[in-house]
């Protein structure tokens, strides 16, 4: 119901936007399904006005990948951002739990091809001079070893996962978030 609602908002926003100015979406959910989650990063990615997303309490999972799709990523002071291998389960017989599990291995990739793509943009990579495939690989090693890879609102930044906390410069309000 979520994804469809903000597809319908967003849609309908676009079409009154005429001179496409910036739209601000605050985002306070925990995750959820690949999915409808993957319809909302769609829609975010193909609306026709700027897309900030300011994420509130956390950006985790399924958020977290949502949070990629905005053209500007703000987290508020005390949000925290992790990324993870989404929860998975099969039921069925043994082709269908194949299938399952082939299907799994392509959203997965997709998910760390997403965060590798930004992640470019971070100092961290950037220092290292690495480029999407080697970024990707290390994401994905990282997400092995730790299962659940958390970062403060600076360290999501280094990472490139996010552009700015709100209060830094150039992002001292919700007002400001709309000029910039």
């Amino acid at each position: 119901r979520m994804a469809l609602q903000l597809i319908k908002n967003l849609t309908f926003l676009s079409h009154l936007n005429k001179s496409k100015e910036p739209v601000l979406l605050h985002m306070v959910t925990c995750g959820g399904d690949w999915n409808y989650g993957m319809a909302i990063y769609d829609a975010v990615q193909q609306c026709q006005c700027p897309i900030s997303i300011l994420a509130y309490a956390h950006a985790r999972s399924m958020s977290s990948i949502i949070f990629q799709a905005a053209d500007y990523r703000v987290l508020m002071p005390n949000t925290d951002f992790l990324i993870h291998f989404g929860f998975f389960s099969v039921s069925g017989n043994w082709t269908s739990a194949e299938a399952e599990s082939e299907w799994n291995k392509k959203c997965t990739a997709r998910m760390i091809d997403i965060y590798a793509q930004r992640a470019l943009d971070g100092e961290y990579y950037k220092k290292k001079g690495w480029g999407v495939q080697r970024i990707a690989n290390d994401i994905d090693k990282q997400m092995r070893l730790k299962q659940e890879w958390y970062f403060s609102p600076k360290e999501a930044i280094e990472y490139g996962f996010a552009d700015a906390i709100l209060g830094d410069e150039g992002y001292e309000t919700i007002g400001s978030l709309l000029k910039s």
